[in-house]
């Protein structure tokens, strides 16, 4: 199963045997013979990388290693040094006298 996990993370050419119609049309004088019948040609398709897979897989197979975030890249929480409390008491702070509001313009597509 690795190797094959290990090969679908390639994007990788295969070899694919695809139907068509082939129509033939004798004419002969005022008949028309009209034949159908199926063949096969071979056809190079690229296939792509599944990444998406291979993420599920690792993870649930070896949980310990893949699931969630690597020890040394965790971010640790830091006490509370008032920024946050600056910047919510800046995001309150109203326009000062001096600057006119513009009004409110109504709309003429609103429900009445």
């Amino acid at each position: 199963m690795e190797n094959e996990l290990f090969e679908s993370c390639k994007t990788r050419t295969v070899t694919v045997k695809k139907p068509f119609k082939l129509k033939t049309v004798k004419v002969d004088g005022k008949k028309r013979l009209e034949e159908e019948r199926i063949e096969y040609a071979e056809e190079q398709v690229v296939v792509p990388a599944n990444v998406t897979a291979q993420i599920f897989w690792l993870k649930n197979r070896r949980p310990d290693k893949w699931a969630g975030v690597p020890e040394g890249t965790r971010v640790e929480e830091h006490d509370d040094d008032g920024l946050l409390d600056a910047l919510n008491a800046a995001a309150d702070l109203s326009p000062p006298d001096d600057v006119e509001m513009l009004p409110e313009e109504e709309d003429d597509n609103a429900e009445k």
